[in-house]
């Protein structure tokens, strides 16, 4: 460096010097270091080709476009935004990369990934102590639990997570415990995706919850009560479309925050009942749920066990649907059956997912058996038809004297070897009966009259012919041996079983 000297010998160097801190300084220099290195990493992959990041780039240059969706401050990468409409990308969704870079505060990959892919690789996410937005909204390819994501779950009171996007996605499984603890300026979006379960309580040592927080979890496969944070809840609040149970939560402040929430939920029919007058059927009949929309119907289930297992018997889905107010079924087993009922509604704009209800509360009826069979003391015994014909007697004549019968070896009197089944004979003729016992497998044995003291002189000096006989009609009739029958007298009939 030269040295001049002024007029009055003065160097000049001060005033050199002076220039050159009026000169700006030279620009922050290209993205380097291990971030640099994450960053060529997920460019190779599919995401980053869908971003149309550029390997022969630098992602955050001196000079020059930073790559589409990104943002550094010096040597680290703070936000990765991209929305992937266009060209979705292909291979394993790159949580691993992503999660190597330790300064990210924001994470911003909307409709990237369509086909089924788990996010096995989102594991250390959780570690990202900077990360305030995970937007993975419209990524339905996305498999998994927001406990992949988050395997050590997340202090919320000391989390810098401020935005959670989660909508539209593939995931399932419970809804963590945490997340009814985060704060109420932290806005959750979880709908249409497949979260199932129960929404979680709030712990109580996170204090009490705050009434205008946003949360959306409509569109998704909740089921049980309401927790208190969320009957409390006067904010952007949004349960819709699932299978929350509508009678067992009271009334609060979300009826009024979301006063469609118990239109649209899928539950069981109220006020099931049964009843069985014929054999092999039964009549159900209930009050049909309030929301009606978007197609469905109710399954009858069935099982000779409170307890179950339960079996599917008919359904009113294409038939009535959910406007239903009962069904009759047959073919059911005889005796004592349970029945519950439940409601399905297929997957439709309103939800991704196919719902089904728990089922009612069991209530029974005894169903009837077939009439060719009848319960007895050692099994089922087969019971000919008891309605007789009004035409067409039999040509055969009753007997007027006593038929053979079968001795028991070693007794002292005649009685039959081993018995039949005696139909019932009230009101049909003589002849009638006799043919009714031949079916049955008995016969007729002596036919005696039965008269009273001031008629039996009289009846002495009469005959019946084999005529008159057949034309008496049955005057009462019980299993046993013995039928009385009526003609203007009684007469006493042998039944003998063969």
């Amino acid at each position: 460096m030269r040295i001049f000297r002024g007029a009055r010998g003065l160097p000049l160097t001060v005033a050199c010097v002076t220039v050159a801190l009026l000169i700006p300084a030279a620009a922050a220099a290209d993205l380097s270091g291990s971030d640099l290195t994450t960053m060529k990493q997920l460019q190779a992959t599919g995401l980053g080709q869908a971003l149309g990041w550029s390997a022969k780039t630098n992602p955050c240059p001196t000079t020059g476009a930073d790559w589409n969706g990104v943002t550094c401050d010096g040597n680290q990468v703070i936000y990765i935004t991209g929305l992937c409409s266009g060209a979705l990308a292909s291979g394993q969704f790159p949580g691993t990369e992503l999660a190597q870079l330790s300064g990210l505060t924001v994470l911003d990959l909307k409709n990237c990934y369509q086909q089924s892919q788990p996010v096995t690789g989102l594991a250390s996410l959780g570690s990202l102590s900077q990360l305030g937005t995970l937007e993975l909204s419209g990524n339905t390819g996305l498999s998994g639990t927001i406990a992949d994501i988050f395997p050590n779950g997340v202090d919320a009171s000391s989390t810098q997570l401020a935005r959670i996007y989660l909508d539209h996605t593939g995931l399932s499984g419970p809804i963590p415990s945490w997340i009814a603890d985060l704060p109420g300026t932290t806005p959750v979006f979880l709908e249409d995706a497949h979260f199932s379960g129960t929404l979680p309580a709030r712990d109580p040592s996170a204090g009490p919850p705050d009434t205008n927080r946003t949360f959306f979890a409509q569109g998704n496969e909740l089921s049980g009560t309401l927790p208190a944070w969320a009957l409390a809840d006067q904010g952007d609040i949004n349960l819709d479309y699932n299978m929350l149970d509508v009678a067992g939560t009271p009334a609060g402040n979300i009826d009024k925050a979301d006063p469609n929430w118990r239109l649209t939920q899928t539950v069981p029919p109220a006020n099931v009942q049964v009843s069985s007058n014929s054999v092999g059927t039964a009549t159900l009949s209930w009050t049909p749920i309030a929301y009606q929309a978007n197609g469905g119907g109710y399954e009858v289930l069935v099982s000779q066990s409170p307890a179950g297992p339960y079996t599917q018997v008919g359904s009113t889905i294409g038939a009535g649907g959910k406007a239903a107010t009962g069904i009759t079924l047959s073919g059911l087993p005889a005796g004592t059956d349970y029945f519950v009922v439940r409601t399905n509604t297929p997957a439709n704009v309103d939800n991704p997912n196919d719902l089904t209800s728990v089922g009612s509360a069991p209530v029974s009826a005894t169903v009837p058996g077939p009439p060719s069979t009848q319960s007895s003391g050692t099994g089922t015994t087969p019971t000919p038809t008891t309605t007789p014909p009004t035409t067409a007697l039999p040509t055969t004549a009753l007997p007027t004297t006593a038929l053979p019968t079968t001795a028991v070896s070693g007794s002292g009197h005649r009685r039959p070897p081993r018995r039949c089944v005696v139909p019932r004979l009230r009101g049909v003729t003589l002849a009638r009966a006799a043919h009714l016992l031949r079916a049955a497998g008995c016969r007729l044995g002596r036919v005696h009259l039965v008269t009273t003291r001031a008629t039996r002189r009289r009846d002495r000096r009469r005959r019946f012919t084999r005529r008159q006989l057949r034309h008496q009609r049955v005057l009462r009739s019980a299993p046993g041996r013995r039928h009385v029958l009526r003609h203007g007298h009684r007469v006493a009939v042998w039944i003998v079983r063969p």
